[in-house]
């Protein structure tokens, strides 16, 4: 073959290899193509689950002063606990004169977090955040604690707490001058120090106040379907003259699996504390949230020695149990060895894709699956409130997108009042989703990829309402 021949050929190999291979790669693209319309498609078949209003605050204003002024900001108290309610009022100014407040505060990582507000004075010269509303700033509603949990940063989502005390820096400005004051605020996780218990039978942190008393008051603390201990609760509860047992009832090892676990594990914690030297065994409760409400509701109803159950964002029923290993696992609880009658999730095939969907590529309502389970629910999986001996406190937002505990919370009223239990109230919260935002610091409310439902100012409203609530009823019935 002669030197042109073998030239020709090679060009010819490369021209055919060249077009196979923009063929194949054509047929690539196309497959990758038909796959990403396929999916497109299936992802807008499956929808979103409708989050609260998103809203992002206005840029704050250039200062209108920096000269010191003469009128007065009142902010009260100013030392106290993350969830005591705040006082801030402005006097002495003209009539009806803008009035901007700002706030700001640094975390433990040396972050910056601003809020402001602006306001208009009344005719006597007055700014009063408990009763007026903002004309604009970083939250929307009337509340005087509205300039500290809705500091913002640009550099972090989330607010690292700075240790036991937190300096937050208030000031009212006019076109005349500047005035500021500073308050500080007080975590008593970081000055209480718990005990850690692991037993056979009992897997919890216990908290103890400071005092001289010679017996305490105990509650039993319940977390959700997290699985967590929440020690910033617990400092709280306990610095308000409680011993808390914060009881853990899920392992603690991978994702949380609610299966069968037994109600004893609450029995085992009430045992706990009645043989402790500083806990008054006639003045026990417990208090659990979503996940734990359901428990301690059903525990209360199989121990009376639980003299008060505090249930937020309750369940009605005995749930089908949360399992990430199992597609069917069956009852949450168990009782005596036997797994509790429960309601079964009810999700069809076509449900189910639409809701893996959803928790791969968008956010997630969990609400339609129980709502589905509830109106099939058979009546043994009922939770016999009527049975509880003790004083019961429901509480649950009206926009929880969890699960339906507005509507459950009306059920078990309902079922308490038609048995006639004597010491039983719920408190229902229009706009406030699942979560209990009970502390006075900067908190964003960034949504999750599970709902939780409710708008940020709702929610931190209604949350610190709940938290005063819990925390006289505890106080009123131990």
């Amino acid at each position: 073959m002669t030197k042109c021949s073998r030239e020709k050929l090679r060009h010819e190999t490369l021209h055919t290899l060249g077009r196979r291979t923009a063929h194949a790669v054509r047929i690539i693209v196309a497959i990758i193509a038909t796959l990403a319309v396929l999916v497109g498609s299936i992802v807008l078949w499956a929808g979103s689950a409708e989050m609260p209003e998103a809203w992002n605050p206005p840029a704050p204003p250039a200062a209108l002063s920096e000269t010191p002024g003469d009128f007065t900001i009142d902010v009260r108290p100013l030392r106290a606990t993350i969830d005591q309610p705040v006082i801030i009022n402005v006097s002495g100014v003209a009539a009806n004169e803008v009035v901007v407040l700002r706030s700001w505060t640094q975390d433990a990582n040396g972050l910056r977090f601003d809020s402001w507000a602006r306001f208009e004075a009344d005719s006597n010269g007055h700014v009063d955040t408990a009763v007026m509303l903002p004309l604009e700033g970083t939250y929307r509603a009337i509340d005087p604690a509205g300039l500290l949990w809705s500091m913002r940063t640009s550099d972090a989502d989330v607010y690292e707490s700075s240790g036991t005390e937190s300096r937050y820096h208030i000031s009212a400005e006019t076109m005349h001058g500047v005035v500021e004051v500073a308050i500080t605020r007080l975590n008593p996780r970081f000055e209480m120090e718990p005990q850690s218990i692991s037993t056979d039978l009992v897997d919890g942190q216990f908290w103890m106040p400071p005092s001289e008393a010679e017996t305490l008051p105990a509650v039993i603390r319940l977390h959700g379907s997290e699985g967590m201990f929440n020690p910033t609760r617990s400092a709280l509860l306990a610095s308000n003259g409680f011993a808390v047992l914060d009881l853990r009832y899920v392992n603690p090892e991978g994702l949380p699996e609610i299966v069968e676990v037994p109600v004893e594990l609450v029995m085992h914690g009430v045992d706990w504390l009645v043989a402790h030297p500083r806990v008054d065994a006639t003045r026990i409760g417990v208090y659990g949230g979503s996940k734990g409400a359901e428990l301690a509701l059903y525990a209360a109803t199989k121990d009376p020695r639980l003299r008060a159950v505090v249930a937020w964002s309750p369940g009605s029923v005995v749930f089908e149990g949360v399992s990430f290993s199992a597609l069917a696992p069956g009852s949450s609880w168990s009782w005596r060895g036997e797994p509790s009658a429960y309601a079964p999730f009810h999700a069809g095939a076509l449900e189910t894709l639409r809701h893996l969907t959803r928790v791969l590529f968008r956010n997630v309502a969990m609400g339609w699956i129980y709502e589905r389970a509830l109106d099939l629910a058979p009546p043994e999986a009922a939770i016999q409130v009527e049975e509880i001996a003790g004083a019961i406190l429901l509480l649950a937002g009206e926009d929880d997108r969890m699960w339906p505990s507005a509507r459950m919370s009306r059920t078990l009223d309902e079922r308490l009042t038609r048995n006639q239990h004597p010491r039983h109230e719920m408190v229902l919260y229009e706009n406030t989703g699942h979560r209990m935002r009970y502390a006075l610091w900067p908190d964003l409310h960034q949504p999750s990829s599970i709902v939780g439902g409710g708008r940020p100012e709702d929610n931190h409203i209604a949350g610190r309402d709940g938290w005063q609530r819990i925390k006289e009823f505890l106080r009123r019935e131990l």
